[in-house]
């Protein structure tokens, strides 16, 4: 057969089986045409799969094993399920053949360095790497017309559009939107991507291009979900219907302030695509949620929580009964607990009235946490600058300002949103037995049960979830939100040491009652599980996505890239030490990571960041390697490259889905020279009455896969003799 020919576009499985409602539909399918090459006799005519509108993923995949069975028992087997469990982890195969396809053609135009890894879950690719990824040809299409060196993300677009199948993406133009273009201190750029649908936010779904300073693309990641199918383009369900579902789901849900609804695409990496609302409510300052609901059914799709536990100069005793130097805002006779002191401050702003670059801490003098609003909250003021009646503000002002300049001085952050934001904290929150930044307000807030201000690496990590929020934006639950929770306590360890010269790897010692321990996680049990924290993946606690199981487990398995850090740092026999671990970490967490990512992103974004940091090859990157392998988050292997099939030097052929206005149908038509299909006489019918979507052909053009008009997958060869249409 001649179809797969040199200059013809072979589209793959994906395509013609837009009807399915699962990506492991696809791959079922996807494997059981590629055993059906091996079978005899061959088809002779269409065979129905599956048919009907109500039709199921999981019925499709059924049925086509079953008729494959038919025709040669025993020969089909489904191949094992993605990794679920907490094993070591692998990288999958791409069993989507139009993507394979795909790969196939990128490995031929990309040198022998290329490394691609896939995600389990959905196929998308979560890491693709070579020395260079942009061939001359790509680069010459995105130079601009007026001629000089293209941009950044022209150069970007041009490898995205170029192997969009590579990456189960339809339209990369219209589907990814640019939201940011960043140069870093390395010389190295960033360009960030939004994926989108049909002018809709894909919530959460997003990709990265990393360019070498000497222009090259060096490397792609992110966690994202192929191009949705046959989602509906307007709600059903109001929002004001979805809100009341939300309400109701929550205690207190309809005395709570509910912020503006959107229309998004609700995209798990492990689920099916949804049209839903998205809004915020706050129950008080104790609870704040975001909500994504069906915009279809009304079902409650996602509730993820908002609120993360755990000029002038003078000085003040603290919580601990230390003097601390303090930067003070003096107003007549008056000093405000107010630091205006660091870079980030704008001279032309009123530190009191509207900070900008401002460090503030308020008092709630015992207001409890629900009843705190702008009556109850007070600026922290002394007629003397060296005395203070509120020492949890002293420590918090202190330690504020410590993390505040190790982000500055560590990693050139300035601020928590990395522009010179304010820093704002409440202490003296009545009853309040923690800790937490509210990402909704932008704030920290300390209860008076125990000394949380005084607490360093509380506060830190505290402050280190708003730097999260504002770079990776990792989800809070699962592994995503694991992560948020171990950067946090990774970050409260080096602020430590950065201030007090050696920390202790235990966070919390400040107030009494160590809750992690970072050198050794299984020093401390569980309340209510009767186990330690978990120290490698094999451990990993698998708990139910809801706020009662801590969404996941997001503070308990926190524990095992944790104690990765430890190990990189000082735990490794020839460890790097903080300095060069938390470098490495910094940038992983602000340059590779996306708000879904998972520990085995970490472990590809760090080794990314290590050979940016200290080059390929360096002992940093082994180590990297050596660390993440210690706590069983291995890589597994990349995806193999596939064999490209071998050129067929003959006439192109055709497939296509063309349109009969006499019958006003359309029928699917097929040009092969080799067959008599003489293109003269005008389109031949292969099959009568089909749906208007792309048909699939497999790789060796010996196969194609339809959906005909009553919405029947059918399989053929494409052998048989042509009708004239």
């Amino acid at each position: 057969m001649n179809l797969a020919v040199a200059g013809v576009f072979t589209w793959g499985i994906a395509a013609g089986l837009a009807l399915a409602d699962g990506l492991d539909a696809t791959t079922q399918v996807s494997q059981a045409v590629e055993q059906y090459r091996t079978l005899a006799p061959r088809f002779g005519q269409p065979t129905v799969v599956a048919t009907g509108a109500t039709t199921t993923a999981g019925t499709l995949a059924t049925q086509l094993r079953s008729v494959l069975n038919q025709r040669a028992p025993g020969t089909f087997q489904t191949a094992p399920a993605p990794l679920t469990t907490s094993s070591p982890q692998t990288a999958p195969t791409a069993t989507n053949l139009r993507q394979r396809d795909a790969l196939a053609r990128l490995s031929e135009t990309t040198d022998s360095s290329l490394q691609i890894q896939l995600r389990p879950e959905n196929q998308t690719i979560r890491q693709i790497r070579a020395t260079d990824l942009l061939n001359p040809t790509l680069r010459s299409r995105a130079r601009p017309a007026g001629g000089g060196a293209p941009a950044k993300e022209s150069l970007a677009r041009t490898f995205l559009n170029q192997h969009r199948a590579a990456f189960q993406l339809e339209d990369p133009d219209t589907e990814l939107i640019t939201v940011a273009v960043e140069d870093d201190l390395l010389g190295h750029t960033h360009v960030r991507f939004q994926q989108q649908h049909q002018g809709r936010e894909v919530a959460l779904a997003r990709l990265t291009a990393h360019f070498h300073p000497d222009g090259r693309l060096e490397l792609l990641d992110g966690a994202y979900i192929p191009t949705p199918q046959d989602l509906p383009i307007a709600p059903t369900v109001a929002d004001a219907d979805a809100l009341l579902v939300a309400r109701a789901s929550i205690p207190g849900g309809f005395r709570g302030t509910a912020g503006a609804a959107r229309t998004v695409i609700h995209a798990p990496l492990d689920g099916s695509a949804r049209l839903a609302w998205e809004f915020e409510i706050a129950v008080g300052l104790a609870q704040a949620w975001q909500f994504t609901v069906d915009a279809v059914d009304g079902r409650i799709l996602s509730r993820r929580s908002r609120v993360y536990d755990v000029a002038a100069t003078g000085s003040g005793v603290d919580l601990s009964g230390t003097s601390r130097a303090l930067n003070l805002w003096r107003v007549g006779a008056t000093y405000t607990l107010a630091d205006t002191s660091k870079q980030m401050f704008n001279a032309a702003s009123d530190p009191l009235s509207n900070p900008k670059g401002v460090i503030t801490v308020l008092d709630a003098r015992g207001t409890g946490i629900n009843s705190l609003d702008d009556n109850t909250v007070f600026a922290i003021t002394s007629s003397n600058p060296n005395q203070w009646s509120v020492p949890g503000g002293i420590s918090a002002a202190f330690n504020f300002a410590q993390t505040y300049d190790y982000y500055l001085e560590r990693h050139g952050r300035n601020s928590i949103n990395g522009s010179g934001g304010n820093v704002t904290a409440v202490v003296g929150v009545g009853g309040y037995d923690n800790a937490s930044w509210h990402g909704n307000l932008g704030m920290m807030f300390f209860g008076n049960v125990r000394k949380y201000p005084g607490s360093l690496d509380v506060v830190a990590h505290e402050l280190t979830h708003g730097v999260t929020e504002n770079s990776a934006n990792l989800v809070y639950e699962m592994q995503s939100g694991a992560l948020n929770e171990a950067f946090s306590d990774i970050f409260g360890e080096c602020v430590e040491a950065r201030t007090r010269t050696k920390n202790d790897w235990k966070m919390g010692t400040d107030l009494g009652e160590v809750f992690r321990d970072l050198k050794n996680p299984h020093s401390i049990t569980i309340g209510g599980l009767n186990r330690p924290y978990p120290a490698r993946f094999s451990e990993l606690i698998k708990l139910a996505n809801t706020p009662d199981a801590d969404n996941g487990g997001v503070h308990l398995n926190s524990s095992i890239i944790n104690h990765t850090f430890y190990q990189l740092a000082e735990g490794l026999t020839g460890a790097i030490g903080i300095p060069d671990a938390e470098k490495i970490f910094y940038r992983c967490l602000t340059r590779h990571l996306q708000a879904r990512s998972q520990f085995l992103d970490c472990r590809l974004g760090c080794l990314a960041a290590a050979e940016a940091l200290f080059g390929p090859g360096s002992n940093q990157v082994a180590k990297t390697a050596e660390a993440f392998d210690l706590t069983e988050i291995f890589a597994g292997p990349t995806a193999p490259k596939p064999v490209p099939l071998p050129a067929v030097n003959a006439p192109d052929s055709l497939m296509f889905v063309y349109f009969d206005p006499s019958e006003r149908i359309f029928n699917l038509g097929r040009r092969e020279a080799a067959l008599n299909d003489d293109a003269t006489l005008g389109n031949f019918r292969f099959s009568f009455d089909v749906r208007p979507t792309r048909p699939s052909l497999t790789g060796d053009g010996e196969l194609v896969i339809y959906v005909d008009s009553l919405k029947t997958v059918c399989l053929a060869t494409t052998a048989p003799p042509a009708k004239s249409g």
